[in-house]
């Protein structure tokens, strides 16, 4: 009679190998991360055209876009134009296996390790269109807070083996104001999850506006803790902020700070007003006389908003200042965290701290 229990999927043996085949599957992804992440923003399709430089147009074949290894054979370059690639390619596909190995290692083979995957994924693009644009698109927190509450809708129709592959502690299970073990309780649980933590960063930010007279947070972070939330649950959500909290005092601290402490010791540069010559060239600018048009000084309206984009830059001088500190990155990094720790976070906090 053949074994009935642990398969083949529990054999230590291939332990290793399925670590390896975690950080291999995780850099894939994260090659198709660093698609969303350019085109995702802009508008651009996702699948057409496939790869291609930036700089020449050449598409880029399959052998050329093996995830990490073409990087380093082809030493960061195209192969057509020899145009360098940004290093952040190879390391948001190592970055994303590593985290997809981590993942795997934690719940291993379970319904939650792809649910926690997913999660990942968002996180990932979320974070680096954050940096690069300021902006988290609804399509990734809103569209993963759905996902997160269908998922919690039909988890208990997934098929699961014990022992062998079972839905595994997935936190809308485990926690939360409804029963997970009962049909529609998953789904309680993950929309008060997305409810309690979307509100209160609502709320936090509502306060720094009324303290503060400007707007102190984005409403794409609040966004994105619905999708946290769903995900999370309303426990890791609420831990969510103020984890997030800490190391995003001491980087606005330190963006603050580094300007002047630069400047520490330095000659100080001549004061230029704001808006010196402005007026003037805003004149030119609008100038649509006859005169004007001898000269070829008339612009179209598209080439009158790249002109005030570049004229505007000289206005700051001295140490630059910084009007938006990305807070959606630190937030994902202690959700992703958090996802890592919470099934025994959340025992010992109901151990101690009665926090049911």
């Amino acid at each position: 009679m053949p074994p009935t229990s642990p398969t083949i999927l529990a054999a230590p043996e291939l332990h290793l190998f399925y670590a390896v085949f975690a950080f291999v599957f995780g850099t894939l992804w994260g090659s198709f991360f660093n698609v969303c992440i350019y085109r995702l923003p802009s508008g651009q399709s996702l699948s057409f055209p496939g790869s291609y430089c930036y700089n020449c147009g050449a598409p880029v074949r399959w052998f050329n876009n093996v995830p990490v290894w073409s990087y380093l054979i082809l030493r960061g370059r195209c192969r057509s134009c020899k145009s360098p690639f940004s290093a952040r390619y190879a390391l948001v596909e190592l970055l994303t296996g590593g985290l997809f190995l981590a993942v795997f290692l934690q719940y291993r083979f379970s319904w939650a390790t792809v649910f926690y995957l997913i999660f990942t994924g968002l996180l990932l693009v979320a974070t680096f269109t954050d940096v690069d644009h300021w902006i988290i698109l609804d399509r990734i927190s809103l569209g993963g807070a759905a996902a997160a509450l269908v998922l919690a809708l039909l988890v208990h129709a997934l098929p699961s083996r014990p022992h062998v592959f079972e839905i595994g502690p997935w936190m809308p299970m485990i926690a939360g104001p409804a029963p997970g073990d009962r049909w529609g309780g998953p789904f309680a649980n993950a929309a008060a999850g997305a409810l309690a933590g979307s509100s209160l960063l609502w709320f936090i930010g509502l306060v720094g506006t009324i303290l503060f007279r400007k707007p102190a947070m984005g409403f794409g972070d609040v966004k994105l803790l619905a999708m946290i939330g769903a995900f999370l649950g309303w426990q890791m959500a609420v831990l969510t902020i103020f984890a997030a909290s800490f190391p995003g005092a001491a980087y606005g601290l330190r963006a603050l700070l580094w300007p002047w402490l630069r400047s520490l010791g330095k000659p100080r540069p001549p004061e230029t007003g704001p808006a010196r010559g402005f007026e003037e060239i805003q004149a030119i600018l609008d100038d649509d006389s006859g005169a004007a048009q001898k000269r070829g000084w008339t612009y179209s309206e598209q080439e009158k908003t790249a002109l005030f984009r570049i004229l505007s830059a000289p206005a700051r001088t001295g140490a630059s200042k910084t009007h938006h500190l990305p807070f959606g990155p630190h937030l994902a990094a202690a959700a992703w965290v958090l996802m890592l720790v919470g099934p025994a976070l959340l025992k010992w906090l109901e151990s101690y701290l009665l926090f049911e």
